[in-house]
């Protein structure tokens, strides 16, 4: 809900359009940074600490980011968040993946993009709704402070989740933390190719004429 308000914040606290580039450049070089890290949590050590490692780090990021009162917090938000927060999601995806059926696969992953980008369309058509509620209910007519709330508002669902996987540690660890669902290894070890031996009929005909005639 905080995208339709990011440049007007940055702008509120001084910063230029090359200087919001910078941030983020910052983001972006994160991101290439701890991507494969990540990875490597995912596939080597475990799914449950590369997601909730993730969560953290957005509900981090954006705290710092809403606090932000200089340039250099802002920055350093992009710092946080490079390092985890905007790859929540492909870690997520990777991990729903992995634990359900080849044949059911795409479908999952089809699923989870489209539920990303309509919650993610949802929460920009509300933002008026929102700057209505933060005005009128919660009476804050400073716009500053009015930015700084919705910035917050960014880390409440990374909160919460995290929250949520801390609460259920162990049983969500072993959950996500078991092996990759194998349906496809254990169909091509049940399954071995056929033999092309005696497939063709002609092959077959012609041996046993051959083996005839000697």
């Amino acid at each position: 809900i905080q995208a339709p308000a990011l440049s007007f914040f940055y702008q509120l606290l001084g910063m230029s359009p090359g200087e919001i580039g910078v941030f983020g450049l910052i983001v972006n070089v994160g991101v290439l940074i701890s991507s494969p890290l990540y990875g490597h949590l995912l596939d080597k050590v475990s799914p449950f600490l590369a997601v909730s490692l993730s969560l953290l780090t957005c509900a981090l990021g954006c705290l710092i980011r809403g606090l932000a009162a200089s340039k250099g917090m802002v920055w350093a938000s992009a710092v946080v968040l490079g390092m985890g927060a905007y790859s929540f999601e492909q870690m997520a995806l990777a991990t729903v993946a992995r634990r359900v059926p080849c044949a059911l696969r795409s479908l999952v992953v089809s699923g989870f993009l489209l539920q990303i980008k309509a919650v993610s369309f949802a929460a920009t058509l509300l933002y008026p709704s929102w700057v209505r509620v933060v005005e009128g209910g919660l009476q804050v007519d400073d716009t500053m402070t009015r930015y700084r709330i919705t910035m917050g508002m960014c880390s409440v669902p990374c909160l919460l989740g995290w929250c949520y996987l801390m609460s259920r540690r162990k049983q969500l660890q072993q959950d996500l933390d078991a092996p990759p669902y194998q349906d496809d290894v254990a169909l091509s070890r049940e399954s071995p190719p056929p033999s092309d031996k005696g497939s063709d009929p002609d092959e077959a005909v012609g041996g046993t004429a051959g083996g005839g005639i000697e």
